[in-house]
């Protein structure tokens, strides 16, 4: 009779190995590469989670130096942009605020996926000197529908300053659309300015891990997004000083680099960027739909995500997410017409794994590692739910974050939310799935494909990490 593999005699011999999984793939050039990871080896090895573990670890995690080396590029030439903005203040204008723009972001929260190509950074803007300004906010203001909250408006006090009032300002109302055409006009200035002088701007980087920068090797372009404009910035270094990098044997470096004005509310971390309102409002309204910002809780969801992972270190919460926003970033290899990327956002993401963690009361017990494959499944269950509904609440501004106890007091009050942002009774909840901030016609597409990779999440995975070959190392 054939000895048992699990002899004790064999397991004495696997003592202090490793698998190693290894996936061949052809990477964005066609070429093949080989993505490794290694898992210690135990009596009983659960296949389901030794492939998940494989994908994340291979796939999904970014690699550090990549993300070092996009940092030290991207990180400057930002810092470029604020600082010429801000100096050539210009008189009856906005003014660009703070010492440094404010980053946001999933690079920022340490929730970045595949590649660090994606940048988030706020320009803190000011009214000009001497003038003044209130919020007003439409889930406060009674004639104004649900659609609009997640919106608010500010008034302009002093009217003082006539030439600013008569390009920004509307019935006392300063106007989003005029701002960030504003600012698009300030970002482009600054970059014919680094595009002049880049020679002596880029030679004073100094990124670690490459050779001196040449700036004839950067490229910027610019393009205008929803809330403010977009920098591509496209770096390449030639030859192969990063050899570590899987997949940059070519060493093109491209980042997406997302600047976005924004007015500070009062003392808080909350922001309006102009980001327009997409619904109409009543015909008797007295506020027009070009009065709306929108909202930004991007810093406080910052806040919220450092505190979750100082209070729940062992827990496999952002893996989670990580994983199901690569599932979806890389839909479209396996699906070329998927819209997942495109219409699910990383904020619906991280809003629907808040959810499920709010509704356990943050418990640490039911998000222990050994649980990750229950929890992947339960966040893909909840997202075939919300986009079927077309629901999904805005977590931080839910009447519910007074009510969840964390050390003894609300978690509102760990994250020093003011009152004023919370929704005093569930009628005020932001669905984030409405028509007036997605597309319902998008969203039924992705709800059916949502739908496929909850029934078969493992085949999914599969084919990404395909073909997958084991070894076992000493």
């Amino acid at each position: 009779m054939g000895q048992s593999v699990s002899s004790e005699q064999e397991k004495a011999s696997w003592h202090g190995s490793k698998v190693r999984m290894i996936s061949c793939i052809k990477d964005d050039n066609g070429k093949t590469v080989d993505l490794k990871s290694e898992h210690p080896i135990r009596d009983r090895q659960d296949v389901e989670v030794l492939i998940l573990d494989h994908f994340y670890k291979a796939f999904v995690d970014v690699n550090s130096l990549e993300l070092q080396v996009a940092q030290e590029i991207v990180e400057p030439i930002v810092g470029i942009f604020h600082k010429f903005m801000k100096d050539h203040e210009e008189p009856n204008q906005p003014r660009i605020i703070g010492d440094a723009p404010l980053k946001s972001g999933s690079v920022e929260e340490q929730l970045k996926v595949l590649h660090p190509d994606e940048f988030d950074f706020m320009f803190p803007i000011a009214l000009p000197s001497g003038m003044g300004q209130s919020f007003k906010f439409c889930h406060s203001e009674p004639d104004l529908p649900q659609t609009s909250f997640g919106f608010g408006m500010i008034q302009i006090q002093d009217k003082g300053n006539e030439r600013f009032v008569s390009k920004f300002v509307e019935n006392q109302y300063l106007l989003p659309d005029k701002l960030k055409d504003w600012f698009k006009s300030k970002t482009q200035k600054a970059m014919e300015f680094v595009e002049k002088n880049k020679k002596d701007i880029f030679r004073s980087i100094n990124v670690k891990n490459l050779v001196q920068i040449n700036p004839g090797d950067i490229i910027i372009k610019m393009a205008e997004i929803g809330a403010g404009v977009c920098l591509t910035i496209k770096y390449d270094i030639g030859i192969n000083t990063v050899h570590q990098i899987p997949g940059k044997e070519k060493n093109i470096f491209s980042y997406s680099v997302d600047l976005i004005p924004a007015i500070q509310v009062e003392a808080s971390d909350i922001y309006l960027i102009p980001k327009s309102f997409k619904s109409e409002l009543h015909h008797n309204s007295k506020v027009k739909k070009t009065y709306l910002w929108r909202l930004s809780f991007s810093l406080y969801e910052m806040s919220l995500i450092r505190f979750l992972g100082q209070r729940m270190q062992l827990s496999c919460h952002t893996k989670c997410l990580k994983i199901l926003k690569a599932l979806r970033d890389l839909d479209t290899k396996n699906n070329p017409s998927s819209q997942l990327s495109s219409v699910l956002t990383s904020y619906h993401l991280k809003t629907m794994l808040l959810h499920i963690m709010v509704k356990d009361k943050f418990s640490v017990e039911k998000w222990k590692g050994s649980l990750l494959v229950d929890r992947i499944k339960e966040l893909l269950e909840f997202m075939q739910k919300a986009t079927k509904e077309r629901r999904l609440e805005n977590v931080l501004f839910s009447y519910e974050l007074n009510s969840i106890p964390f050390d003894g007091k609300p978690l509102q009050k760990h994250l020093k939310i003011p009152d004023w942002a919370i929704a005093k009774k569930q009628p005020q909840a932001i669905n984030l799935f409405s028509e007036n901030f997605i597309d319902h016609n998008s969203l039924d597409q992705v709800r059916a494909r949502v739908k496929e990779i909850q029934e078969q999440w493992l085949n999914v995975i599969h084919k990404h990490v395909a073909p997958l070959y084991l070894e076992i190392t000493p």
